[in-house]
């Protein structure tokens, strides 16, 4: 029961999070807008990502967020329009927020 409730509150980040970057991508310019960010597999350790892009050419950032204090635990960066992020801690709540790698990331929080 314990695994079914964290894979149901990554979707719902990973889902949440994927609306947030999507509303202002789309603003800022339709085509390069990502959507239908799922889960498909998922372990206690790894999730696999998977995307779809109104413009699927150039490459992907993947940021990986600790959901309890919003710090980025990792960026990945990939050509394709899925990927597989392991190494992930049991127990911890995760955003991830996937972007064109093309756009220019400021981040204010300490590094």
């Amino acid at each position: 029961m314990k695994r079914i409730y964290i894979l149901f509150i990554l979707i719902f980040l990973a889902f949440f999070s994927f609306q947030n970057k999507t509303q202002a991508q789309t603003a800022a310019d339709p085509t390069d807008a990502i959507y239908d960010l799922n889960i498909t597999h998922s372990s206690p350790t790894s999730v696999m990502l998977v995307w779809d892009s109104y413009n699927s050419g150039g490459s992907y950032l993947v940021t990986v967020r600790n959901a309890s204090n919003n710090q980025i635990v990792r960026n990945l960066e990939t050509s394709g329009t899925s990927l597989h992020v392991d190494g992930l801690e049991i127990g911890t709540k995760y955003i991830f927020t996937v972007s064109k790698n093309d756009f220019i990331i400021v981040d204010d929080t300490d590094m």
